[in-house]
């Protein structure tokens, strides 16, 4: 994993992509996945922590 990458995306205020990232990282089966599944995974998993997020403050 790299390290500096995982700071970046923390740093940005990407908390969900960064661990999945690491949890990628640290999977071998992901490896299978091509750039744009593995991408999608991260985006779909930030977007969809972002939207709950939202929903539970003002619920």
């Amino acid at each position: 994993m790299n390290q500096e990458l995982y700071e970046k995306l923390r740093e940005m205020r990407l908390p969900i992509m960064a661990e999945e990232y690491k949890d990628q990282s640290e999977n071998p089966s992901i490896q299978n996945m091509t750039f744009e599944e593995r991408f999608k995974s991260m985006v779909i998993k930030e977007y969809d922590s972002r939207i709950n997020h939202t929903v539970e403050r003002y619920c």
